[in-house]
């Protein structure tokens, strides 16, 4: 049974108190439809390139904004990428009538690396991999770990996410903000996939979000 530690301290409490009020205040706003459509998909487009950014995706915001306002088919790897991320993103909310599941997961990634890396996509990896980057050193490029998962073969690692996923269906008490931080960091501590690790648990992280507003 996966059990999660945490502090619940002041800060986190102002915090989600905050966010909490805000959203509220949001709840409240009566917008113009054209409005409202507008910011949707302002977000969308916004979402879409800062989450392939942190990935290393070199497009800047006016390149994806053109790619997906003009609905131009992607050319390349990167523009793959984002068109994937978006077209996910925005249908985000059919999911929200089911619990997260490997199923769910498995679905999402495939889709997010549909023509870019088919052969992984949606299969949790039954490998070892390790999470880090080059730097220069007495003019050698050294790897340097920064993270290595837990388990690296398949059944622990979805066994485990298993146990993530029965604890967030199951927790009731813990505010909705807090529940997802801590289901966004232990799913990429257990990194379940070789590669979209972190753009298919953004997805997954605001799924949670809109289940609750939906």
């Amino acid at each position: 049974m996966f059990q999660p530690k945490y502090r619940l301290t002041k800060k986190n409490l102002s915090n989600i108190t905050q966010i909490e009020r805000f959203y509220g205040q949001l709840e409240t706003l009566r917008l113009p439809k054209k409005l409202e459509l507008n910011l949707e998909r302002s977000n969308l487009i916004q979402s879409s390139y800062i989450s392939n950014s942190i990935e290393g995706n070199l497009l800047s915001l006016p390149e994806v904004t053109n790619l997906l306002l003009n609905d131009r088919v992607p050319a390349n790897r990167d523009e793959k990428e984002v068109r994937n991320y978006f077209e996910i993103l925005k249908d985000l909310g059919a999911y929200t009538d089911r619990s997260i599941s490997l199923s769910i997961i498995r679905q999402i990634h495939q889709k997010l690396l549909t023509g870019v890396k088919d052969k992984i996509g949606g299969r949790i990896r039954n490998k070892k991999v390790v999470v880090g980057g080059y730097i220069q050193k007495k003019g050698k490029l050294i790897f340097q770990t920064k993270h290595e998962p837990p388990f690296h073969l398949k059944l622990q690692i979805e066994r485990s996410l298993k146990d993530l996923f029965n604890w967030l269906k199951k927790e009731k008490e813990i505010p909705t903000a807090m529940k997802a931080g801590i289901f966004h960091h232990h799913f990429v501590y257990l990194h379940p996939f070789e590669d979209g690790n972190g753009r298919a648990c953004r997805l997954l992280t605001a799924l949670i979000f809109l289940k609750i507003t939906i």
